[in-house]
């Protein structure tokens, strides 16, 4: 006997949470068989655990598991005499509508969010067949349905270096001209930096980060953060007592959306921006947090904000955009990772399933 999994729609099992799945269960007999029940159960869950050194001879280990799904759809229940079966192909439909609010499939070292159909098929007078199915879920999510991602994100930092008494900080701002984005698509990210003091900025680090939140359950309530680097630019040194401005382009991998909606398992990205110093002296840094979505930010020409820089009041005089780019150098500039075909309306759409 073999069973499988017809599916009306969707063939290559990934579905968008809140969508129907609509198919048979096929068993293929090779004898004639009688069969008291067909039974398929939908599951999902999260779950995380890692292992951390308490001391020289102990590990400590922490869990975490959360159930997402778990229905049980019976297809066939004779569980007297069974139903005979002639051998040949039977389907039995079955169809179940998932639950909009289920996180994404995920899949790391630490922890997972994962899928799967068990399909149980009870024989007269032999043991139970069980098969599984897994399959995927991930998420519309459309970055116009959330307030404010539209707008431009400023970051401003000052970093004052203990070196001696007479060196004065050294003043950083980071912007991004807006907060949401689709797979694909290209981020500008405008830094200034003003060093004041007497420490040599040796390069401006730019990098697109995700991060990722685990949290335990058992042996009791811990945290622990995951920290990867998805795409990566670098800008020019600073002297002392000088003033650099950068503009560089990030372009977005395939990334899946935010995840949100899980208690154990957290995923979140941000822009990270980081002057870096020689010597020990540590340095400065800014996080400029992203929403990666599904369904692109639909501007409003209306709405176009003046794209300053300020930094700090009554330290520096913030600048125009015009300024901005007039000191925007071409070596600042990435063009190899520029790719002006940014994906439309619908391409986006289609981009919306997509495995790590």
């Amino acid at each position: 006997m073999k069973c499988e999994i017809e599916l009306r729609q969707q063939q290559n099992r990934v579905f968008v949470a809140g969508e129907e799945i609509d198919g048979f269960v096929v068993l293929k007999l090779n004898q004639n068989t009688i069969i008291n029940e067909v039974s398929i159960q939908i599951l999902g869950h999260a779950k995380c655990t890692w292992s951390i050194d308490s001391s020289v001879y102990y590990m400590q280990s922490y869990h975490g598991k959360i159930e997402h799904l778990n229905a049980n759809l019976i297809l066939l229940h004779k569980p007297i005499n069974g139903q005979a079966f002639l051998s040949g192909t039977h389907k039995f439909n079955f169809f179940f509508q998932l639950p909009e609010t289920l996180p994404a499939s995920f899949n790391s070292l630490e922890g997972c969010v994962k899928y799967k159909m068990i399909i149980t098929v009870k024989r007269f007078a032999k043991s139970n067949s069980i098969y599984e199915y897994p399959f995927l879920v991930t998420r519309h999510v459309d970055l116009n349905e959330i307030i404010g991602l539209d707008r431009p994100l400023l970051k401003v930092t000052a970093k004052e270096f203990t070196i001696d008494f007479t060196s004065k900080s050294l003043y950083m701002s980071a912007m991004i001209s807006q907060q949401g984005f689709v797979p694909h698509q290209i981020i500008d990210v405008r830094t200034q930096i003003d060093n004041r003091s007497i420490v040599y900025v040796k390069y401006v680090k730019i990098s697109l980060k995700k991060i990722t939140i685990f949290t335990s359950q058992s042996p009791q309530i811990h945290s622990k953060k995951v920290e990867s680097t998805k795409a990566v630019a670098y800008c020019g040194d600073v002297p002392a007592h000088e003033k650099r401005m950068f503009m560089k382009y990030l372009k977005i991998p395939l990334l899946s959306p935010n995840i949100s909606n899980c208690d154990i398992i957290k995923v979140s990205y941000e822009i990270q921006v980081k002057a870096k110093s020689i010597g020990v002296t540590r340095s400065p840094t800014l996080r400029l947090p992203i929403q990666i979505g599904t369904t692109p930010l639909i501007r409003d020409s209306s709405l176009d904000y003046e794209m300053d820089m300020p930094l700090p009041r009554l330290e520096i005089a913030p600048m125009s955009y015009e300024e901005c780019m007039a000191m925007s150098t071409p070596e600042s500039i990435d063009t190899d990772l520029i790719d002006f075909n940014l994906p439309t309306y619908d391409e986006a759409i289609n981009q919306n399933r997509i495995r790590e």
